[in-house]
Order: structure tokens, then C-alpha cells, then sequence
């Protein structure tokens, strides 16, 4: 214990200038694994530390040189190279910190999996290893502690760590006793020594990994790894439907054919092989498909009685939310108390706290109107993260850009406490000079009386302190308690780069204008942000935003735009797997393009754990509901996601959707009504409710609809 202590403090000092080593997380059969601060980049890793005798076998350059091949592979499901290097006689490499569980942790706990499940789990590390073998890389080492998962997607770790080890093969490593690679999972050349293995190696593997998520043990098994070996160069593999009779004959013979003995006799890729097993899933054995490959009765049965332009429509009304990215924040019983600033009167005195940030206004040209509204966006989603404050959505203020309305009256027909009001204007002629000036003044709506002004002349990279001081003022002015963990989230910086951070502000100016010309604007934008910062999430997510709206106002294939708006995701859950957006980005595309049911609803209720106060998860996922034929639960969610968003026309307009699933025209025909009260050009209600009409036998009525669209 003494001894471990003593290396933990010497890794400290060793790396203090480039990680914050916080603790150990775990230990391996190569390498200690600790969680660590990037200092530069201000974001958690994992600082993998191989064992010292193994260090010493490899030889620190030799291993550092091999591994670099990692660094050079970009792919949504291979869990990227950040650093390595030798420090005070420690080798380690870093890679991101990954909160989910590995496929060890899962089967340890659930034994075996859902079918579904498992051959989803293969085709994402399919396309990872694809990827690499094209470059001409073999990872050598896949096995469930080697594929992690972040929310429901599997990524490859540890690419280049066994061809590191390999290399050093003919050095000392053998005579040290440490084996290369895991016996279980490892292709019969590859235990061999046979020269250079190929792709066909890891679709062995893989193919041993799909073995034991579907049986819960590998194909292979003995007492020591000759042991194993010898099974492996003299038998068959069990059959799969022996142990598990639910497993179709055309996946069993995907999974015989990856697991031949000869390269030759297995399939030429790992692509092939997750083909195969998903055409397995897919036939028409009735085998368990508990992973949301079932087609379900209820919304879907339904659209199918109409004209396929009608499902079309629905696709698109799922993507038209997606708008509603800044949302309203309950107080309930989260834990964050409130002391009334002087003169709140006693009605309101068992209401949560309420504000709506209106929009800033430009004072510059109107190519500055991005940085405005950007801002108006930053301030109230860090005001968002305190839960002892109730915000309207920056979507639904909108409407009082350039108002004339008074402050008061404002307020009252928002129904909210409080209001804070600014304007930008920029030093010089434009953004590039770099110099900024924001005013506030923080109101009482009920009186317009000034609780709180202030100005702010700084440089463009001291903007998000002065974003940080302006929610810790109002939060102070309006007597609300921070609970644990909220001021952190108050001062958070999502990038270190500015430029990158203003070509985001633009992406999403022109995102929200939301015609096929802009959203491919802001894609443009928003790539041009992650290739300064590759490592800044909330880009990543507009690109998956873009490419989902892209698909439906430039009529595209979903093939063509959902793996990209996919892989966009994924990226931006690998640099933070907390961000609610991207998890509900990530549970439209499984519900929408994989048709994965079951891990769509778990992604939604990820998304709503992280942020209860997102409106468009709990949105999107009254769909998936209603789909499910779970129609009360669907309607809960709906309302909630109105009582969140209550100005939105296309969430009220779901709210009577979920009512016509349910078979309660009337109940539809009134929520729609709503809808056209807030918004009376705002065609879906127009559809829907001629779709309830026709529900509820006034055949008359629903005839009219068409003429009375746009009145």
C-alpha cells in the first residue's frame, strides 16, 4: 500500500505541469489507468501508466514511436490518441475519460444480451476497426474490456497498445511471462506468431466477443492459454443455438464463418461480418429482438394507413423542435432556496424565482447581430444551470426583439418575475477588432424598478468571464442559493479557443434562421469550429443538429444526411457525455434511421437525468412513446415538455398528437386549437387537426382544413 502511495504522489509531481492526476481508476494486465485534468485543455482523461517491468521490456521509445500509429485514426467509434510520452521513468498514453461502462461491466451484470443489442454493439466496432484496417492498422486486442461505451455506442480503446507490444516480441517481452493480447478472444495466427496478422484477425475476435454477449462465455475456454489454444486449432466452436436457441441460422453461420480457423475461409472484412449478423437479425427467425428491432403497434401502424407523405411529415416535425435548445428551468424539489429580493409581494412568495433574458440588442452593423444573439443564448444557458431559478426559453422571447412593449407588460405576459435587458456593440468597425462592450440592467417586471446595471469593456478572450460575472450578479441580486456543483457550471468554459467560440455564435445565428441556405451556412460554420477546436462538443453537436435539418429542407436521403448528423454525435458525447443535447440528438437518430427503439428511449431518459428541464427531450421522446403504444406515458411527457416550452406551436401541436394516438380526437381537436392560438399560419396544426377531425367522423370539417390553412 505504502509502495503504491509513494508511485501515485511521484506520477503527481511528474506530470503536474501538463495533467492533475485526481485519483486511480482502475488496473489492468498492461497498465494502471487514473483519472486526470488536462490542464491546457481543461477537460478529464485517462492517463494509462504501463506496468514498469513491461515499460522496461518494450523499451520507452520503442513503445512511444509504435503507439503513435493511434494518434493518426479519427473515427466516431475509436477512442482517440491525446498524448503520450515518458516522464520520470513513467510511459503512459492518454486518452479520453469515459464515464460509461465497459462491455466487461455489462455482461458481468447482465451475463447475456438482447440479440438486438449485441449486434448493434458489433456493427459500431465493425465500423471503427474498417476504418483503421483501410489505414492499414490492426488493433490486435478486441475484447470487452477494450470496447467502452459512451451512452449507448460502443468506441474501440487501446488502438496501438498490442502492435506496440507486438513489435517488441523478438526483444524480451516473451521471456518476461507477459502475454500479447487475450487468449480467449485472440485468432488462432495471431497466438501462432504467423507473421503479420490482417483485419481478419480482429473479425476473429469480434466474432468471440459476439460469441459470449450471446451465450455469456466465449467460444473457447481452458485452464491455460496452450489450453485454450489447442481447442481453438482442433475444434469447432459450440453452437451458438445450442446454448441460446433464440439466435437465427443465419447469424450462427455469420458468427461459424468469422470464427474460422483460416483467415481465407472468413469473411474479407470486419464490414462483412457485421453485415452478415445484422441480415441474421433481420430474417425472419423468431428470435429475441428485445433491442428494439420489434415493430411495434401504435404510431407507426397508424401513419401507415395513410399516404407515405404522412410518416415523411412526422420525421419533419420531429426535427422542427430541435429548435428549442434553451429551456425553461422548474424548481420543484431540486434543492436550490430562494430569499425574495425586497418588494416581492406575498402572492408570489411560494413561486420559484422567474427571469427571461430579451434579446440583446445589436448596436453595430447588422454583421455583428450573431455575437447579440449569441450572447442573449450564452447568458440564459448559464443562468439555466441554477436550479432555484425558473428562465423562459430564448426561442419564446424571440418575439421581443425590437419590441415596444413595455416591460411590464412583458412581464405579464410572460408571466415571470424578473427581466434582464441588454445591448452589444463592438470597439471597433467589426467583430475582428476584438474589443467588446456589453450593457445590462437587471428589472423587476411588475414595476420596472432597476435592481442591477453594469458595463463591461473587455477583450473577446475575457468573454466567458465576463458571461460567468453576469449570472453570478443576477444570481446574487435575486437572493437565489447556488446548490453543489451549479457555480462550476456558471463558470464552465466551452472552448479555449475564441475564434472557434464565434464561429459556433454564427452557426447557430444562421441554424435558427432555418432555411436550406442558412443551415448549410451554419454547417459550414460550425465544421470550421471543430477544425480549430476538435474537442469542442457543443460544435460537434450543431453539426448533428445541421445534417439532421439539412436532410429535410434539402429532401435527402436519410442514408446521405443521419450518419453524418451520427458521427457528429458521438463526438461530441466523447468530449462530454454530460451534455443533454447531444443525447437526445443521439436518441432522434436511433428512433428516426436505426429504428433501435430501446436504446432511443434510453438515450431520452439520459438526456432528461442530465437536464429534467430540456424541453425537446422530453418532446422527442413522447414520440418514441406513442410508438411503443405507451400513450399515457407519452401524454405525460408531452405536457411536460409544453409546461417547459409553453409558447411553442410545434410542442403544442404534439401535445393534441399524442391525444390522436391515443384514439381522443376531441381531446386533439381542442390541443390543436391551442396551437393555432399561438401560432394561426402554423401548418402541422392545420394538418393535424384535420386528421382529428376525420378521426371523429366530422368528415365535413376535415374537408375544410385544406382552404382554411392560411387564412
Amino acid at each position: 500500500m505504502r509502495d503504491h502511495a509513494e508511485q501515485f504522489e511521484r506520477l503527481r509531481a511528474a506530470l503536474a505541469s501538463r495533467y492533475r492526476i485526481m485519483r486511480e481508476a482502475g488496473r489492468g494486465g498492461m497498465a494502471t489507468v487514473y483519472l486526470a485534468q488536462d490542464l491546457k485543455h481543461d477537460r478529464r482523461v485517462a492517463v494509462k501508466v504501463l506496468r514498469p517491468e513491461l515499460a522496461v521490456a518494450l523499451g520507452p521509445e520503442r513503445f512511444l514511436r509504435e503507439i503513435q500509429i493511434a494518434a493518426v485514426l479519427t473515427h466516431p467509434h475509436i477512442l482517440p490518441l491525446h498524448d503520450s510520452d515518458e516522464a520520470d521513468g513513467f510511459v503512459f498514453y492518454v486518452m479520453p475519460y469515459v464515464e460509461g461502462e465497459t462491455l466487461r461491466d455489462r455482461l458481468v451484470r447482465q451475463h447475456q444480451l438482447p440479440i438486438g443489442e449485441a449486434v448493434r454493439i458489433v456493427q459500431d466496432v465493425a465500423d471503427g476497426l474498417a476504418y483503421a484496417h483501410r489505414l492499414g492498422v490492426v488493433h490486435r486486442d478486441i475484447k470487452p474490456e477494450n470496447i467502452l461505451f459512451m451512452g449507448e455506442h460502443a468506441v474501440v480503446a487501446d488502438f496501438g497498445v498490442a502492435t506496440a507490444l507486438g513489435v517488441a516480441q523478438g526483444a524480451r517481452l516473451t521471456e518476461s511471462g507477459l502475454a500479447l493480447g487475450t487468449p480467449v478472444y485472440m485468432s488462432p495466427e495471431q497466438a501462432m506468431a504467423q507473421g503479420d496478422v490482417d483485419g481478419r484477425s480482429d473479425t476473429y475476435s469480434l466474432a468471440c466477443v459476439l460469441y459470449e454477449m450471446l451465450t455469456g462465455d466465449p467460444p473457447f475456454g481452458g485452464s491455460s492459454p496452450q489450453a485454450v489454444l489447442a481447442r481453438k486449432l482442433s475444434e469447432p466452436a459450440p453452437r451458438l443455438s445450442t446454448v441460446r436457441e433464440t439466435v437465427s441460422p443465419a447469424l450462427e453461420e455469420a458468427v461459424r464463418r468469422a470464427l474460422a480457423r483460416m483467415p481465407a475461409d472468413r469473411f474479407d472484412t470486419t464490414a462483412e461480418f457485421a453485415s452478415a449478423a445484422a441480415e441474421g437479425l433481420r430474417s425472419d427467425w423468431p428470435a429475441d429482438r428485445s433491442a428494439g428491432q420489434t415493430r411495434r403497434t401504435g404510431e407507426r401502424v397508424d401513419l401507415r394507413r395513410r399516404a407515405g407523405w404522412a410518416v415523411l411529415l412526422l420525421v419533419g416535425l420531429l426535427v422542427v423542435a430541435l429548435g428549442a435548445t434553451v429551456w425553461l428551468r422548474k424548481v420543484g424539489d431540486r434543492g436550490g432556496t430562494t430569499q425574495r429580493p425586497a418588494g416581492t409581494s406575498a402572492e408570489d412568495a411560494h413561486r420559484p424565482t422567474t427571469i427571461a433574458v430579451l434579446p440583446f440588442e445589436n448596436l453595430g452593423p447588422a454583421a455583428d447581430e450573431y455575437f447579440a444573439a449569441g450572447m442573449t443564448d450564452e447568458i440564459t444557458s448559464r443562468l439555466g444551470a441554477v436550479s432555484g431559478l425558473g428562465l423562459v426559453p430564448s426561442r419564446a422571447v424571440q418575439r421581443y426583439t425590437r419590441t415596444n412593449r413595455t416591460m411590464r407588460e412583458i412581464g405579464r405576459e410572460l408571466g415571470i418575475h424578473y427581466l434582464l435587458i441588454g445591448s452589444v456593440r463592438w470597439a471597433g468597425a467589426d467583430s475582428g477588432s476584438r474589443g467588446v462592450r456589453i450593457t445590462l440592467e437587471l428589472l423587476r417586471a411588475q414595476d420596472e424598478r432597476q435592481l442591477w446595471a453594469a458595463t463591461y469593456d473587455r477583450e473577446i478572450t475575457d468573454i466567458f468571464n465576463v458571461q460567468s460575472d453576469i449570472a453570478e450578479q443576477v444570481i446574487e441580486k435575486l437572493g437565489v442559493t447556488l446548490v453543489e456543483g451549479e457555480r462550476n457550471r456558471l463558470s464552465a468554459q466551452p472552448t479555449r479557443n475564441y475564434e472557434a467560440y464565434t464561429l459556433y455564435l454564427k452557426g447557430r445565428y444562421f441554424w435558427n434562421k432555418r432555411t436550406e441556405a442558412n443551415i448549410q451556412t451554419a454547417l459550414d460554420y460550425f465544421q470550421r469550429a471543430v477544425d480549430l477546436d476538435p474537442g469542442y462538443p457543443r460544435a460537434w453537436v450543431g453539426i448533428a443538429d445541421g445534417w439532421i435539418f439539412r436532410g429535410w429542407y434539402s429532401h435527402l436521403a436519410p442514408r446521405e444526411t443521419f450518419p453524418k448528423a451520427k458521427s457528429a454525435t458521438v463526438r461530441a458525447l466523447a468530449f462530454d457525455s454530460t451534455l443533454a443535447e447531444a443525447h437526445a440528438s443521439m436518441a432522434h437518430i436511433l428512433f428516426e434511421f436505426d429504428h433501435d427503439w430501446t436504446a432511443a428511449e434510453r438515450e431520452y431518459r439520459r438526456a432528461i437525468e442530465l437536464d429534467p428541464s430540456y424541453p425537446t427531450a422530453h418532446h422527442w421522446y413522447g414520440g418514441v412513446l406513442s410508438a411503443m403504444g405507451r400513450h399515457d406515458e407519452a401524454l405525460q411527457q408531452a405536457v411536460t415538455a409544453r409546461a417547459l416550452d409553453p409558447l411553442s406551436p410545434i410542442i403544442q401541436t404534439w401535445v393534441g398528437l399524442r391525444y390522436y394516438f391515443a384514439g381522443r380526437p376531441e381531446d386533439a381537436i381542442a390541443e390543436y386549437r391551442k396551437a393555432l392560438e399561438l401560432d394561426r399560419n402554423f401548418a402541422p396544426a392545420h394538418w393535424h387537426l384535420g386528421w382529428a377531425y376525420e378521426q371523429s367522423g366530422r368528415f365535413e370539417e376535415a374537408s375544410r382544413r385544406p382552404n382554411e390553412r392560411w387564412p
